[in-house]
C-alpha cells in the first residue's frame, strides 16, 4: 500500500491445509494432520503484483566497482622476467570530471511480477510438451498476461478440444440397445392403445348424451 502496488491472489490452498514447522517430513506415510482444526486454514500460494516498484538502492549509496587488487601485477612481472617485452598500455582518459546523470531511477515504470511458493509447477513432470493440460494452459496464460498479451490468453480459451465419450460397461451398452430396439416401439404401442381407449370412452359418452336427450 505504501508503494501503491496492487496484489492479486491467484490461488490458495483449501481450508483444510496446515503449516508444517520445525522437522518437515514430506513422506506421505508419515504425514499426519494436526489434531485441532484451529491449526487448519487457507494459505496463499501465488500472487500477482502490479505497479511501479521502487529500487532497492533508493536512499542508499550506489555500489562502486572495486579497484584491482595490488597483487594483479604479478603476471606482468613474470613475463618481464622471462625476457618478453609487452607494449605499454596507452594512457586512459581522465574520467574524474565525468558525472553520471540519469543513471539511477528511484522507481521504475509500471511492471508485473508473479510470485509463487514453489517452482515445482514449472517442471516437466507437471507441464506436458503439447501444452494441453490445465497447469500448462495456466502457465502460458500467465506468461501472456505478464507480457501484456491478454488477447492471446482469451483466444487460447476458445480453442476447440477433442472430448471423447466416456467408456461404458458392456451391460450398460446392452440395456441401451435393448431399450432402443424394444422399449421405444413398446412405448409407442402403449401410447397408441391409450389414445384408442380415450377415444372409445369419449365416443361412448357422446352416445349416452344423445340417448338421454332422445
Amino acid at each position: 500500500a505504501e508503494n501503491k502496488i496492487k496484489a492479486h491472489r491467484i490461488f490458495s490452498s483449501s481450508e483444510k491445509s496446515w503449516e508444517m514447522k520445525e522437522r518437515i517430513n514430506l513422506n506421505p506415510m508419515f504425514i499426519q494432520p494436526p489434531a485441532s482444526d484451529q491449526e487448519k486454514q487457507s494459505y496463499p500460494l501465488a500472487y500477482l503484483l502490479e505497479g511501479e516498484f521502487p529500487s532497492y538502492f533508493a536512499g542508499k549509496p550506489l555500489p562502486e566497482k572495486p579497484e584491482p587488487a595490488a597483487g594483479s601485477d604479478k603476471g606482468t612481472e613474470k613475463k618481464q622476467a622471462s625476457g618478453k617485452q609487452e607494449e605499454k598500455p596507452k594512457a586512459s582518459a581522465d574520467l574524474s570530471r565525468i558525472e553520471p546523470k540519469g543513471a539511477f531511477s528511484a522507481k521504475g515504470r509500471p511492471a508485473k511480477v508473479f510470485i509463487m511458493g514453489s517452482s515445482e509447477m514449472l517442471k516437466d513432470n507437471i507441464l506436458d510438451p503439447e501444452g494441453k493440460t490445465e497447469n500448462a494452459i495456466f502457465t502460458l496464460n500467465l506468461l501472456d498476461y505478464l507480457n501484456n498479451r491478454e488477447e492471446i490468453a482469451i483466444l487460447r480459451g476458445k480453442e476447440a478440444r477433442f472430448n471423447p465419450l466416456k467408456e461404458t460397461d458392456p451391460f450398460v451398452k446392452t440395456v441401451i440397445k435393448a431399450f432402443n430396439i424394444v422399449g421405444i416401439p413398446v412405448m409407442v404401442v402403449l401410447f397408441g392403445l391409450g389414445v384408442y381407449a380415450y377415444r372409445g370412452s369419449r365416443r361412448r359418452r357422446i352416445q349416452e348424451m344423445f340417448r338421454v336427450c332422445s
